[in-house]
């Protein structure tokens, strides 16, 4: 099966097992591929390559992914349809309800809802600020885990260190390795 162009994706909901991704020709670029769970997920890009024998997709230029209310916005996306994984290299952003995520490498579990960003990790939102060289998200437990040097930025708060975790539920912050707090207010 050779690589081609596409300009549209579908994915096939339903019971089958099998991949319908042999259905292009010179009129009709799309590409079937079974889908399974409850969340939908949607992915454009301007260039796809698929074999029919693998579960990777490769996405490249002005890729936008999409599942619930997160979208990933990158150059070059992969997807890996037996693991439910997809993830970048070459620089992204996953934008969601809450944060905007930018990073050069970025890998999300797509059914678990977890995700893992390293170098250059800038997390945006509208109460603070993190830089990082890699952490981890958990989405569904509404924890970051800094697995390297970090720092939050919050109002006139700065806190740093060389690993911890943010628990939004919580609303808790735990930092250890060299921790500090830096502020214009006492404390």
């Amino acid at each position: 099966f050779k690589n081609f162009k596409l300009k549209r994706f579908f994915f096939v909901y339903g019971n089958t097992s099998f991949s319908r991704a042999d259905h292009a020709h010179k009129k009709c670029s799309q590409v079937f591929y079974p889908l399974f769970g409850k969340a939908q997920i949607t992915i454009q890009s301007k260039k796809i390559e698929f074999l029919k024998n693998d579960s990777i997709i490769n996405f490249t230029k002005d890729v936008v992914f999409k599942k619930n209310t997160q979208t990933i916005y990158t150059d070059h996306l992969v997807y890996n349809l037996e693991k439910k994984i997809v993830y970048y290299k070459l620089g992204g952003k996953l934008i969601d309800e809450n944060n905007t995520i930018t990073s050069t490498n970025g890998l999300y579990h797509t059914n678990e809802e977890f995700g893992q960003f390293s170098k250059k990790v800038n997390i945006k939102s509208d109460s603070y600020l993190i830089e990082s060289e890699n952490l981890d998200i958990d989405n569904i437990n509404e924890i970051i885990f800094f697995n390297e040097k970090s720092q939050i930025i919050s109002d006139s708060t700065t806190l740093v260190g060389n690993m911890g975790f943010l628990n939004k539920i919580e609303d808790s912050i735990k930092m250890w390795g060299d921790g500090r707090i830096f502020s214009e207010n006492k404390i």
